[in-house]
């Protein structure tokens, strides 16, 4: 019996549909550099554990001693569990006052989901343009307007990480004979001063007197990309119509950096830590935790290390480094926990899920595109 030969209908291949050469080597290109930039961290992170550790400053069997005190671990993770609640509500409140129409409970996962993309995906997708990102797709607002309002959230954590560590450190507790922490509480102090300046200009300046936004408005007619930075200002500037909101969002931002603190204070009690007053944490916690917001690993593993390490050491204490192993393991499972949030999230609205990475994909695809004036 002849065998006969099996033929397939071949579909016409569109030459424009393909990626062309100098497409595919930019995300070759791209690929390397993310691949490069991961074994720099990952590398980095061991060089500072490496130091530590033959300093003395990490000890293993300081971590064991720690886990002999589960009283005072429950308490301190009791702790960072309310302050991230607590950052859900600050959440809430700067986004109601600004006339977005989505439901407590659709605010609330947003918030755990920005939460998991923080902390457990540093230097991805930043958790704060996931969360401008469904703002936008769930109002009338525009993304960078939505993103303004979180970068404001962030300020306000930022600031009140800045007015605990310098209140703390002016307080007679505090008599310095080191410069580096002399130094650093006079830093701290201007900061404040500026974090302070800054917020009564997006608050009392109004917008039609307001020279930046005339500057950008001019300047938004030459270039396209500052009518984004104009659009990203105003959304800050909407604090004018809410003021209230602000102060209640400090308040409960230095009320978070005070629970954080006490969270500190009950690793260090349960890893023997003894000699140093609650008000010490106060002083320092907060000024650790903002060297974790450069994006390395996961829940600041390596930055906060170092930071600590350092920060206690000035104070006479060797555990900064350990204790901050006990923040990190906390910080990472909850965010893990927010993670399920978010595969909840993303059952329940896939449509969000999939229109968020396809515009990713479209903005990586768009950066890969030369330029025609090129």
């Amino acid at each position: 019996m002849p065998s006969r030969a099996l033929t397939c209908a071949r579909r016409p291949v569109d030459p424009n549909a393909l990626p062309s050469r100098r497409t595919r080597r930019n995300f070759r290109t791209r690929r390397r550099k993310n691949t490069i930039g991961l074994v720099l961290k990952i590398g980095f992170v061991v060089a500072v554990f490496w130091f530590l550790s033959k300093k003395n400053l990490i000890s293993i069997e300081a971590f064991r001693e720690g886990l002999n005190h589960p009283a005072q671990l429950a308490l301190g993770g009791a702790a960072l569990l309310l302050s991230l609640l607590l950052g859900a509500v600050r959440f809430m409140i700067l986004i109601r006052n600004m006339n977005y129409k989505l439901s407590n409970a659709m605010l609330f996962q947003i918030h755990l989901i920005g939460t998991f993309f923080n902390v457990a995906l540093p230097g991805a997708v930043s958790g704060d343009l996931v969360k401008s990102y469904y703002l936008k797709r769930n109002s009338a607002a525009s993304g960078m307007s939505a993103l303004g309002v979180l970068v404001i959230e962030r300020m306000i954590g930022t600031a009140a990480m800045l007015f605990v560590s310098a209140l703390a450190l002016h307080s007679p507790y505090f008599n310095f004979t080191s410069t580096k922490m002399e130094l650093m509480r006079v830093i701290l102090t201007w900061l404040s001063v500026g974090a302070i300046a800054f917020f009564a200009y997006l608050i009392f300046v109004p917008n039609d007197r307001d020279p930046i936004i005339g500057w950008l408005e001019k300047g938004s007619a030459r270039f396209s990309k500052l009518l984004m930075i104009k659009n990203l200002f105003l959304g800050m500037k909407s604090l004018q119509a809410a003021r209230s909101a602000l102060f209640i969002a400090l308040f409960i931002s230095f009320l978070i950096q005070s629970i954080i603190g006490f969270a500190c204070f009950q690793f260090a009690q349960a890893l023997g830590e003894t000699q140093l007053s609650q008000l010490a944490f106060y002083g320092v916690v907060p000024t650790g935790l903002l060297v974790t917001a450069l994006p390395v690993l996961p829940g600041g593993v390596g930055t906060g290390h170092a930071a600590f390490s350092f920060l206690f050491h000035e104070l006479g204490s060797d555990r900064g480094a350990d204790l901050f192993s006990f923040y990190a393991i906390f910080q990472i499972g909850f965010s893990a926990l927010c993670g399920l949030v978010y595969l909840r999230f993303k059952s329940e609205h896939p449509e969000l899920v999939a229109q968020m990475s396809q515009d990713e994909s479209n903005r990586e695809a768009a950066s890969t595109v030369p330029n025609s004036s090129s």
